[in-house]
């Protein structure tokens, strides 16, 4: 089994990372958490354009989301080819998860908040 640790270690070598989802019930409640995951990691995505995923990525410039065959066959073609487009996606999603307040730091002053609402402090 793999730990935590050695997950981070093993995505850190990714030039790409991709999230296949098929459009059902149970996908489209999904997270996005590979997604934000490698967003962190400056790792460019190439994303199913399903549930949660349609709201972290802007196609084109934080990541790429694909509906079709071809779609993910030419996006991915894209960042293959492309060292200097991967870049600029995987920093642009670093921005977008410094921004849109999904690091650690943020995410838990947002939940201290909900406690101590909670205990009515």
């Amino acid at each position: 089994m793999v730990g935590l640790r050695e997950v981070t270690e093993l995505m850190s070598e990714f030039d790409i990372s991709v999230a296949p989802l098929r459009k059902d019930t149970f996908s489209e409640g999904k997270c996005s958490m590979k997604i934000l995951e490698s967003m962190a990691m400056g790792i460019p995505v190439v994303a199913s354009a399903v549930g949660e995923n349609n709201y972290v990525i802007t196609d084109g410039v934080n990541g790429y989301l694909a509906t079709t065959s071809e779609e993910w066959i030419r996006k991915l073609e894209m960042l293959i080819q492309d060292q200097s487009l991967r870049k600029k996606i995987g920093q642009k999603g670093l921005e977008t998860v410094k921004e849109k307040g999904y690091t650690l730091e943020q995410c838990a002053k947002k939940l201290s908040k909900v406690c101590y609402e909670l205990l009515g402090q």
